[in-house]
């Protein structure tokens, strides 16, 4: 993350080895010590009272300190390890910050009271505040960097600390400070490592805060609590604990995964009462989990992340977050394109019963139900070829008879060849012309489908024709496939262009009487890229 200030400056803290661990709760970045967390939190509830509340623990600070580098220990003058103790120890005591001192009192060779220190007590934070701040900090040495100050059979809370040498000196393989700062109910110690004067011969290597100081920490405390009875922090009454979504920190939604709710301790008086709002659903490719795109055959819902703030990977840094990977992706389908896929109607009736059907659209709205009809993608070569079935979703379309051809009804007349009966194929039930455009590899396509004649007994064969035009007329000139009759009701075209309107016309001619249909109704289809 980068936060600019002042005359456009940039403060751009790092953690420590450059894991990020993505949204995390207060207690995981204190069990884990990451910087980043630390900052924003400061930078969330403004520096000022950050400053405040340090000082009001005791910690020295001046006006030059009021920056965000604070959060990190970053100040002007330093802090000694009395300090340090002292201000953890008000953690320890219920919110109660009291006065350090090295002389309990003064008495001559009688035994009379020269001087007497009376240390001065204040409340400096809630009871309720101290002991979440000490429960979160019981999670360090419990199962995190402080695991080496961790005492047995007695509460330990405390917090490692690790300083990075200056600019100067980031050559060298080491650090400047480490500390460790803990507490159990009776003691509070304060342990740092470091040297008056840091050089390029004068640095830790191989000491952090994790390891020496803390296995200092343990071993001075397993002396002065020698013989001390084993007690455990005080909770309050007040302190309740409620299930949370760990991606928000409020109370989980229908949407929350099983893998992110965590039980977490509160204030009753502030505990959580929304929903969180950190997941969402999103339909992806089944197949890849990729984006959607209008190719995909099938489509998945599944649920992702929603960040408070979206995630931007800086230009020097663009490492992710270990939980992008929950986010919704933003890379649309890698596999299905239009040279893999083809664009077909279906229809989603129920009683279908789980088979998919080509869905007949009609003029007028007639043929399957708009709701019912939806667009979907198929590889090549495996789209659905029948049309649906129901009868209440067929589209009666009648030939016009071609003049002079005995349409059955007693009229005569010379027809186109021999004479014949052509009432079986000027008549037909369902959708007389269907067609899609698409892609077959790099070349573009359209692929026909009519119905055959509903009645007679003859076999019947096919004439297509397309143009450019709107109300074309067949003619031998617009006829496709030379002198080939076609004997299957279904025709692909090849090589078309793009975005160019094509207009399509069947005849149905009867080999037995070489007799012809009048043309089908016209069918328009455009291939767009």
């Amino acid at each position: 993350v980068e936060y600019r200030y002042g005359n456009n400056q940039v403060y751009a803290p790092t953690n420590l080895g450059g894991r990020y661990r993505g949204l995390i709760t207060m207690r995981e970045a204190l069990r884990w010590s990451p910087n980043v967390p630390a900052v924003e939190l400061l930078n969330t509830i403004g520096v000022g009272k950050g400053l405040e509340f340090t000082q009001r623990l005791g910690i020295p600070l001046d006006n030059s300190d009021r920056n965000l580098s604070l959060a990190l220990g970053g100040i002007t003058k330093g802090v000694s390890p009395l300090s340090m103790a002292s201000a953890f120890g008000a953690f320890a005591n219920q919110g109660v910050l009291n006065d350090t001192y090295a002389i309990i009192k003064i008495t001559d060779q009688y035994g009379n009271v020269l001087v007497e220190t009376n240390p001065n007590k204040k409340v400096v934070m809630s009871e309720e505040t101290a002991f979440l701040m000490t429960d979160m900090l019981k999670t360090v040495v419990d199962a995190g960097t402080g695991t080496r100050a961790k005492l047995p059979n007695r509460p330990v809370a405390g917090k490692t600390g690790t300083t990075q040498l200056p600019d100067e000196l980031r050559n060298l393989n080491g650090n400047r400070d480490a500390w460790f700062v803990g507490y159990t109910p009776e003691l509070t110690a304060a342990i740092w490592i470091g040297y008056d004067r840091t050089d390029k011969n004068h640095f830790l290597s191989g000491v952090f805060g994790g390891n020496h100081p803390a296995m200092i920490f343990k071993a001075t405390m397993e002396e002065a609590l020698k013989n001390v009875p084993v007690t455990q922090f005080t909770r309050p009454s007040s302190i309740v604990s409620v299930t949370i979504d760990a991606k928000s920190g409020l109370l989980p939604s229908a949407l929350t995964p099983a893998e992110y709710l965590i039980t977490e301790l509160f204030d009753k008086r502030l505990a959580p009462t929304a929903l969180s709002d950190a997941w969402y659903r999103a339909d992806v490719c089944a197949i890849t989990g990729e984006l959607l795109s209008e190719y995909c055959p099938d489509s998945v819902s599944k649920v992702f992340l929603r960040r408070p703030k979206p995630f931007v990977p800086l230009e020097n840094n663009p490492r992710l977050p270990e939980d992008a990977g929950l986010e919704l992706p933003t890379q649309v389908c890698t596999i299905h394109s239009p040279q893999t896929s083809v664009q077909v109607k279906v229809c989603t009736d129920p009683t279908h019963e789980g088979v998919i059907y080509r869905a007949i659209t009609g003029p007028d709205g007639t043929g399957c139900p708009k709701e019912l009809t939806v667009v979907r993608a198929f590889p090549i070569g495996q789209e659905p070829k029948e049309f649906c079935p129901i009868p209440e979703h067929q589209v009666q379309s009648t030939l016009l008879p071609t003049p002079g051809l005995n349409q059955g009804n007693g009229n005569q007349g010379a027809g186109i060849g021999n004479q014949g009966a052509l009432a079986p194929i000027n008549n037909f039930k369902g959708q007389l012309i269907v067609g899609e455009g698409g892609f077959e590899g790099p070349n573009t396509v359209v692929q026909l489908t009519w119905n055959h004649p509903n009645s007679g007994s003859g076999s019947y064969e096919y004439l297509v024709y397309r143009s450019t035009q709107r109300n074309f007329s067949v003619s031998e000139q617009s006829r496709l496939g030379g002198n080939i009759r076609i004997p299957d009701s279904k025709f692909q075209d090849k090589n078309l262009e793009l975005n160019q309107t094509y207009y399509y016309k069947i005849v149905v001619f009867d080999p037995a009487t070489n007799a012809r249909s009048n043309p089908s109704p016209e069918l328009a289809i455009v291939i767009k890229p």
